[in-house]
């Protein structure tokens, strides 16, 4: 299937359509709408020894993606890297997001 796939997307016609279609969405909020934007999160987690709540604040999707990819890249860029694939959380901490200006936990 993936070389079908590859095949296809190197058609000019293909990926003009594709192009086309993504030109169809509508655009992102604008930054006077982000700047203005949170996001609020919940979440729980247990085993059969314990459960934890955590409430987190953030900046809005959008600028958090952003900030947050250029913290990891100057993590990297400074050598602070492991090499094969992690998530953000397991390469730096389940802290890393408090590093965003922004962002804020409040564990239940």
């Amino acid at each position: 299937m993936s070389r079908y796939l590859n095949w296809l997307l190197r058609m000019r016609a293909v990926k003009n359509y594709l192009l086309k279609q993504i030109d169809k969405k509508p655009a992102g909020p604008n930054e006077e709408r982000r700047a203005a934007s949170k996001m609020f999160l919940w979440g729980k987690v247990w085993d059969s020894q314990q459960e934890k709540t955590s409430l987190l604040e953030t900046v809005e999707g959008y600028t958090l993606t952003a900030k947050t990819s250029v913290l990891i890249a100057q993590k990297i860029l400074s050598g602070n890297v492991k090499s094969g694939f992690q998530t953000p959380s397991k390469a730096y901490g389940p802290d890393l997001i408090l590093e965003v200006s922004g962002c804020s936990r409040k564990d239940l």
